[in-house]
């Protein structure tokens, strides 16, 4: 049977049959294999060595010439990523493929099992009261998901159950290693340029180009809609980086590290280019220049908060009150308003989602119903941003298409 333009068996466990046609016509059509013969652990390329390398050699004189010293919590960026991030990246790739795929090949068989094995639901039942009752429902219910999930992966995969946590393994340590660098230079420019340079350019831009203001219809929002809705939008705003990794778990898991791999590679071509542009027009987000902001945004919301704490370091990275708050990369060490990466990494994620056209259509719809209007509601950019971060995702495409199918050589 077909689906989605995907050849399908029954009876293969999931992710063996739909992975053969993503080897072929969206890939190299190259497998993970050494001249040898040999099966290959990791599929990165000499490009995306060179790629991380060469950033990491630039980070150096970047901090030298922000006069900062060269400070990460590496350990609150491997907390928040390999536990927060990969529990709801799991999480959203199981409702991806349940959305997405045939039921007979997702739920249908796991429900099976269980009704032949009832012991299974007394099981399931008892870890989601545990992980609600210690994490509350919606981290607790998502826990349970992905333990109920990882559970299902190795009844089906059984001996190949290693070979896909390999498969996801190298391209999320690949994403890892490439965010920390992007957060890194956001610090190092912050202390080069003021991050809201620009902000009064990219405000008038919105008038022009738009005939609108993004701190009106904000603030128009927020006094005429219910503050539930708002705490809505931040929950599809701030769950965009688990989307992404659900996608980069699917890809791996569907399709194959290779595929993971270009897909990571297009993410970090993205926020490079996002990154040089930041050099030349930094720009923080129409919060920051609001005269309306401090008196009238609800302190409720987290939002609020997180907006008035990336102002307070990037003012004072820019005076150098360097305190040891203020010198360490953390979490909040992301600066960049223009382009809008959170116009433009759904758009990698859809496009790479393209064999499978249902969870591609979906994310499509959720980008264009929920995602757009938090982007602007919750004022963290203006019109033109999301113009430019879609301009950034094709281009990101266009580049990552031309460097894999001239890397191919490297990986034989």
């Amino acid at each position: 049977m077909t689906w989605g333009g995907i050849v399908i068996n029954p009876e293969l466990p999931l992710g063996q049959s739909e992975k053969l046609d993503v080897d072929v016509r969206l890939d190299t059509g190259r497998d993970r294999r050494c001249p040898n013969g040999k099966h290959r652990l990791c599929s990165l390329t000499r490009f995306d060595y060179a790629f991380i390398g060469i950033l990491l050699l630039l980070l150096f004189p970047a901090f030298r010439l922000a006069r900062l010293p060269f400070r990460i919590d590496l350990v609150g960026f491997a907390g928040a990523y390999w536990i927060g991030t990969a529990a709801a990246g799991a999480f959203f790739a199981i409702v991806f493929a349940i959305i997405g795929l045939p039921l007979e090949q997702t739920l249908m068989p796991c429900l099976s099992r269980y009704g032949e094995k009832k012991g299974r639901i007394v099981i399931a039942l008892v870890l989601a009261a545990w992980m609600v009752y210690l994490l509350g429902l919606r981290l607790g219910l998502m826990i349970t998901v992905d333990a109920l999930g990882v559970a299902e992966l190795m009844e089906r995969r059984k001996k190949a159950f290693e070979s896909a946590l390999i498969d996801i393994f190298f391209p999320a340590l690949y994403l890892f290693c490439g965010v920390i660098m992007v957060y890194a230079f956001n610090h190092a420019i912050a202390g080069i340029r003021f991050a809201g340079t620009y902000d009064v350019v990219f405000d008038h831009l919105d008038r022009l180009l738009f005939h609108v203001n993004v701190s009106n219809i904000a603030h128009w929002s927020l006094s005429h809609l219910p503050r539930w809705f708002y705490t809505f939008l931040e929950l599809v705003y701030y769950g965009l980086f688990g989307r992404v990794a659900g996608i980069l778990v699917l890809t791996a898991l569907l399709g194959n590290q290779q595929y993971a791999v270009k897909y990571v590679r297009s993410l970090l071509i993205c926020y490079s280019i996002a990154l040089v542009v930041f050099i030349v027009w930094p720009a923080k987000g129409p919060y920051s220049i609001c005269p309306l902001h401090l008196s009238s945004y609800p302190r409720s919301l987290p939002t609020f908060w997180m907006q008035e704490l990336l102002l307070a370091k990037v003012r004072m990275l820019w005076a150098h009150h360097l305190t040891p708050d203020v010198t360490l990369v953390s979490l909040v060490d992301y600066y960049i308003g223009f382009p809008s990466m959170h116009a433009a990494l759904p758009i990698i994620a859809i496009w790479f989602c393209r064999p499978w056209k249902i969870i591609a259509l979906f994310l499509l719809v959720l980008y264009v119903t929920l995602l757009l209007p938090s982007i602007i509601l919750l004022e963290w950019h203006y019109m033109v941003d999301v113009l430019g971060g879609v301009v950034t995702a094709f281009l990101a495409i266009w580049l990552t298409e031309r460097i894999s199918k001239a890397s191919a050589q490297d990986d034989l």
